[in-house]
């Protein structure tokens, strides 16, 4: 540990340049997205394009050496319609976010509590990742080095799943445990509110309500990721300290600890980075479930509508950007937790600085 201090260092500052790289760019996003549908919304763009267009031509070659008539008529529209400038939006949403994590306590118009909505996301994502973790090691390792069914049912099984998106899983999920059984909640804030007014323990309705959410993604996802350590595990299994073990008529058991400790730090690092899949489909699920946690406040944050005009586009930018600030926030610890185990559980990490 003492010798690899520098290593888990440089794990922490890494991501966290890229997590505040990330964030300004999707906050510069953010606010383009917010520019484009005001302008999109109102008329005053195509009347200030009109008219540009129509100037002597002689002053759009003046005016074309210094800007495009499309950006002109874009910046004149932006200030008639008193919309401030891109530095001013991007910092107005950092500050927004600030407000969210500084009073998490603190509720919204409908009645909620700040911190409930990335808690109910986290918690989903934690579970699920839980279970991936465990069950795909399990599964992996036994179709790697026993062979057998566990290897016949995985070969069938991740091409299968793997061109299955989760809300179709959700939707099978729904049929057979809700509608024909009944067994399972399907609304999750439904289910709590029940809870909240029939009395009764508040974890325990968070727990049955993200059941049902949590099994439909390990039932998408788990497969993949068992797939990838069954291949790990047959790799290493022909490797001749492997078949040095087998001729010293070690226990099977003991040879797959080891393979699994072999094994653990690169699926660890496919972890780590297939960590945004997870997440994304964690937000599509929240919006089947009805959990109204960061899923839900990205899809609610932009719509299509109609109006006296026609179609008008509903777009709130500071939605959009705290769903994605939240996004990087989880995935950046992900990546710090996940990385940190791999240089701990790999023996070759750090070698080179103790020779």
């Amino acid at each position: 540990m003492s010798g690899r201090w520098h290593l888990y260092l440089k794990v922490l500052i890494k991501n966290l340049a890229l997590f505040v790289i990330g964030v300004l760019i999707l906050d510069y996003l953010a606010v383009l997205g917010h520019v484009n549908a005001e302008l999109y919304n109102s008329d005053v763009y195509g009347d200030y394009l009109d008219m540009v267009s129509h100037l002597p031509e002689s002053v759009k070659k003046v005016i074309e050496k210094h800007v495009s008539l499309e950006q002109l008529a874009k910046e004149m529209a932006m200030e008639a319609l008193g919309i401030s400038s891109k530095r001013e939006l991007m910092k107005d949403h950092l500050e927004v976010v600030y407000h969210f994590f500084a009073n998490p306590h603190e509720k919204t118009k409908a009645g909620y509590e700040y911190y409930t909505y990335i808690l109910k996301s986290l918690l989903l994502v934690i579970f699920t990742e839980l279970f991936i973790l465990t069950f795909g090691l399990y599964l992996g390792l036994r179709a790697g080095y026993r062979g057998g069914w566990a290897d016949r049912f995985l070969s069938v099984l991740t091409p299968l799943f793997s061109a299955i998106p989760s809300w179709f899983i959700a939707v099978v999920l729904l049929y057979t445990l809700y509608w024909k059984a009944s067994l399972l909640p399907i609304d999750f804030e439904g289910h709590l509110r029940n809870v909240s007014i029939n009395g009764g323990s508040l974890p325990l309705a968070y727990l049955m309500g993200l059941l049902l959410p949590v099994l439909t993604l390990v039932v998408a996802m788990i497969w993949e990721y068992a797939f990838n350590v069954r291949n790990l595990i047959k790799f290493e299994s022909n490797e001749g300290h492997v078949l040095y073990d087998r001729a010293r008529g070690l226990p099977d058991r003991r040879i797959m600890r080891k393979l699994l400790r072999m094994a653990l730090p690169a699926f660890l690092t496919f972890t780590t980075y297939n960590f945004l899949e997870i997440l994304m489909s964690a937000f599509v699920v929240e919006i089947i479930f009805n959990i109204h946690g960061v899923g839900w406040i990205l899809v609610s944050s932009f719509r299509m509508g109609h109006g006296v005009n026609g179609v008008t586009f509903y777009y709130s930018s500071y939605g959009v950007f705290f769903a994605a600030f939240v996004m990087m926030l989880f995935y950046f610890i992900n990546a710090v937790v996940m990385e940190s185990l791999y240089i701990h559980l790999d023996p070759r990490t750090g070698r080179e600085g103790r020779r």
